[in-house]
Formats: C-alpha cells, sequence, structure tokens
C-alpha cells in the first residue's frame, strides 16, 4: 500500500493539535510516494536539520501501521515510504 495525500492530511492535523513547528510534506512523482519532513514555513531558511525525538518516530510509525503501512527511511531519517508502495 502507498501512502496518500489524505494519510499525510491526517498525520499534519495531529501534528497541528500537537503543536509541532514541523509537517509531512507528499512527492507523489514516483512511482512509490515519498514523506518529507519539512518547516511549516521556509521562509529565511536555507537549509535545515532536524534531529527528531524517538517519540515522534513511535507516533508517526504507529499511525502509518494503524493504515497498513510499514515505513523505510532515508539515512538521517529527514524522508520516509512504504515497504510495500
Amino acid at each position: 500500500m502507498k501512502i496518500t495525500n489524505n494519510m499525510v492530511n491526517e498525520f499534519n492535523k495531529t501534528l497541528e493539535t500537537l503543536q509541532c513547528g514541523f509537517k509531512l510534506s507528499l512527492d507523489v512523482s514516483c512511482s512509490n510516494p515519498t514523506c518529507y519532513i519539512t518547516p511549516l514555513s521556509d521562509r529565511f531558511i536555507d537549509s535545515f536539520i532536524l534531529n527528531l525525538s524517538k517519540d515522534f518516530f513511535e507516533i508517526l510509525e504507529n499511525f502509518f501501521i494503524n493504515k497498513g503501512i510499514t515505513l523505510h527511511y532515508n539515512n538521517t531519517r529527514s524522508c520516509f515510504w512504504s515497504v510495500n508502495g
């Protein structure tokens, strides 16, 4: 199963409720959509590195597991995609 816009929007609502300064952005340009962790606004930002907590990744993985999706990450965990997408 692939990650969808609806899933990302739903998760972003959770992040908003938790008053996070970042959100998920979905890139659907490839056959297996990829999510990127991005700041809410990139105004005045040339580049950034977010070192997110274990708690965040537990919430993220549980959310997608409940949707039937196991995640795979890049080496910095700044983007991820469905293992079976």
